[in-house]
């Protein structure tokens, strides 16, 4: 086989939150450098090229599958997501060269971190003789002790974070821009039922990109939606997107941290005490027609039995061999790690089939019952 040799300098970090306390696998964030701080674009295994990248490793997530299934869905829906492709990682510290087996990390995926750019986030940067016009990326997550970053917590509560501009960069107009267009979106959304409601939710979200993110967030059942890992965005004068999606390794029945969010049962949105936005979107007549109608079409295509099996079963496939050397260098399997529900098979197949068991009759519930959200 052929083989791609590509030698850079880079700068590499340790990333993430509760992987990077509690998980012996850690997750990596690495750039591509001409020098020590000049940053350079780089195309990594077919995917365009940048200067920023994740190294993720799936650890609690057994079946190494539900980050890129996730994605994969996204993407044939027709929203960027992160691309990624499978590696084995080797990886040392220090100025010697220890045995391959010494420096073996397991499987990884390299990923395209979530930034503004031609071939991710694509909203336009800071424009204008100050920068009083931007696009925005924000979410929901815990605040990264590493880095300083600009957050605020709009009138009703929801706490949010600014992953672009970032902290050095937002002025005092960016922050009361996103500060009010948030502020009033959702007293949009906890007026919709109301006669005398001032100004529709529809004038200030895309909402067709919130429909496709409930979608995958209730076929999912992702214990961290609207809490952690949330992303949106927004372009100059434009209206709010969800998305991209991001680390739903927490999904699919993988996990214990709600009483309900491993059943096949039962709706995401409704979990939490207080209504999320979609718990307000889904009271809108014209937001439930369309998103009846929209899952019953993707049933026929990118959510069918077939695409989700054929998907499955070749990524499966394609890891059999590569398996067995991640699963020697981490004795996962058949083990209960933080965040794992009660059931934990013994072997690598078995993971993978308890995904496949627990995604098609999540889909089967969803067809029986959402006629009810009508």
């Amino acid at each position: 086989a052929d083989h791609l040799v590509l030698e850079s300098l880079i700068g590499i970090e340790v990333r993430g939150h509760s992987s990077r306390e509690f998980f012996p696998k850690k997750q990596y964030g690495f750039e591509f450098r001409r020098g020590r701080r000049s940053q350079i674009a780089v195309p990594v295994l077919g995917m365009p090229k940048e200067s920023d990248w994740i190294l993720y490793g799936p650890y609690s997530d057994k079946s190494l599958l539900r980050n890129q299934l996730t994605f994969f869905l996204a993407d044939q829906m027709g929203h960027y997501a992160s691309r990624g492709r499978f590696v084995e990682l080797f990886l040392h510290e220090g100025t010697t060269t220890p045995p391959l087996e010494e420096a073996y990390r397991g499987i990884y995926i390299v990923l395209e971190k979530i930034k503004v750019g031609k071939h991710r986030v694509d909203i336009s940067k800071m424009q204008g003789d100050s920068g009083e016009q931007t696009g925005y990326i924000l979410k929901m997550d815990r605040l990264d002790p590493a880095n300083e970053e600009y957050s605020f917590t709009t009138a009703r509560g929801t706490h949010l974070i600014s992953v672009y501009p970032r902290i050095e960069d937002l002025n005092k107009a960016h922050k009361d821009y996103i500060e009010q267009y948030m502020d009033d979106f959702e007293n949009a959304l906890v007026q919709i039922q109301s006669e005398e409601q001032a100004q529709s939710y529809e004038d200030y979200i895309d909402v067709g990109s919130f429909i496709d993110f409930m979608i995958i967030g209730e076929l999912s059942k992702s214990v961290d939606l609207f809490r952690m890992s949330t992303f949106m965005h927004m372009d100059m004068n434009g209206t709010l997107k969800m998305g991209p999606l991001w680390d739903f390794n927490q999904a699919y029945g993988n996990s214990a941290y709600h009483p309900r969010s491993s059943r096949i049962s039962g709706w995401r949105f409704r979990l939490e005490g207080e209504p999320s936005w979609c718990g307000h979107l889904v009271k809108a007549p014209h937001f439930a027609e369309a998103l009846v109608t929209r899952w019953r079409e993707l049933r026929l295509s990118v959510l069918s039995d077939a695409t989700l099996l054929d998907f499955l079963d070749a990524h499966a496939a394609l890891l059999e061999e590569a398996q067995q050397r991640n699963f020697s260098r981490w004795p996962v399997l058949g083990r209960r790690l933080l965040g794992n529900p009660a059931s934990f098979p013994k072997t690598y197949q078995g993971e993978v089939e308890q995904l496949t068991v627990w995604l098609l009759n999540r889909t089967r519930w969803i067809d029986a019952h959402i006629g009810e959200l009508l």
